[in-house]
């Protein structure tokens, strides 16, 4: 009986030192930048999955610049190169909104993929912004602006138009001025609300 139960428990440590093993994540990082003529757009819509945003007005800017880091997490640092690659930026610059939308693999067990944005757009633009997991940040938009996010905060400020903010998992911090006739919507399930209208 003894040594069943002390094979039971070498067999146990065997599962869990494995099982320790095979989540242990090496991380690779690659740096993007993409640069977009501002001409002819009027609105940046983007759509991540996991990740930071951040996005900010910039007066009389002539380029779009969407910048900043696809990170993939694999047990070896050899698979996070290779999964790394999996990830990418695409840009729609097709009509008067300029597109951005993160693309990566759903179906690869063990690796994680997360994409941090930093985005600089002509203060005049609209912006509209949804991320599942991470935090968002927007400044000095002269025009309206959307952010959706499932888990993560909401930092914004200096906003000068319409704002519909929603955070499901997460907390809001707003400094907004909109138009007199303008309208404001701040609402999260489960965080707080705080800042001024």
């Amino acid at each position: 009986m003894k040594t069943c139960l002390l094979l039971l428990g070498l067999l146990a440590l065997v599962v869990v030192g494995g099982c320790m093993l095979a989540t242990a994540k090496e991380e690779y990082r690659d740096d993007f930048a993409i640069m977009k003529p501002a001409v002819g757009h009027t609105e940046l819509v983007l759509d991540n999955i996991n990740g930071t945003v951040s996005i900010a007005g910039v007066d009389s800017l002539q380029q779009v610049e969407i910048a900043g880091v696809k990170i993939a997490k694999a047990s070896t640092i050899e698979s996070a190169k290779e999964e790394v690659a999996r990830i990418s930026i695409n840009v729609d610059d097709s009509g008067l909104a300029l597109r951005v939308k993160t693309e990566q693999p759903n179906d690869s067990l063990g690796v994680s993929y997360t994409v941090n944005y930093q985005i600089r757009v002509p203060r005049g633009w609209k912006v509209t912004v949804k991320n599942v997991n991470g935090d968002v940040k927007v400044r000095n938009i002269r025009n309206a602006a959307v952010a959706t996010i499932v888990n993560g905060q909401l930092d914004v400020a200096g906003i000068e138009g319409n704002f519909d903010g929603e955070v499901r998992n997460g907390q809001i911090a707003c400094d907004i001025a909109p138009p007199v006739n303008g309208t404001v919507k701040l609402e999260t399930v489960n965080g707080q609300v705080t800042g001024k209208v």
